[in-house]
């Protein structure tokens, strides 16, 4: 499948997963990925890749924010509190042997591993802002986030939920 295609379908995948997980709906416009009344979240998730021991490689774990996000949602919705949801995940067969047919639906049963970790929406201001030529960016990676053990863990739909110590958004989810 072609890799841009496949992205935006597997987003749509993540999106319905975080919903159904922290109960909030999904937006289905442009703008924060999932928003009610008092709470939105954007989420940002990437393809965990291994080598051929199965192994982990870190090498490309980084997440890259829109730098008109970090104003911007805020500004769109100042009465809402906003988050950032980082999701990784696995895919049970490689993205070039997806079908092209394949929809949401079709997709959504070779994801496993989910692991999304949550921020309020300040934690992205400690990023630098750099500029290649699609835009500006701040880079967020893995290692930038706190260990498992540190943080509030829940186990949810087949994934793990992980609450920054420092994030009020556990106390405000009905989960």
């Amino acid at each position: 499948m072609n890799p841009n295609r496949f992205k935006n379908l597997v987003e749509i995948c993540h999106r319905e997963w975080l919903s159904k997980s922290v109960g909030i709906p999904s937006s289905h416009k442009y703008g924060v990925d999932l928003l009610s009344d008092e709470i939105g979240i954007e989420l940002k998730s990437r393809l965990r890749r291994r080598n051929k021991k199965n192994e982990v490689l870190q090498g490309n774990s980084r997440f890259a924010v829109h730098e008109y996000q970090v104003p911007g949602f805020p500004e769109e919705h100042p009465n809402v509190d906003l988050y950032w949801a980082f999701l990784f995940y696995d895919l049970g067969m490689s993205v070039d042997d997806v079908p092209p047919y394949y929809t949401p639906r079709e997709i959504e049963p070779h994801i496993s591993g989910r692991e999304a970790w949550f921020f309020n929406w300040e934690w992205i201001d400690s990023f630098p802002v750099s500029y290649p030529k699609t835009g500006p960016y701040r880079y967020v990676g893995i290692k930038d986030f706190p260990e498992p053990s540190l943080c509030e863990t829940l186990k949810v739909n087949e994934g793990r939920i992980y609450f920054n110590p420092e994030s009020n958004l556990r106390k405000k989810l009905k989960i």
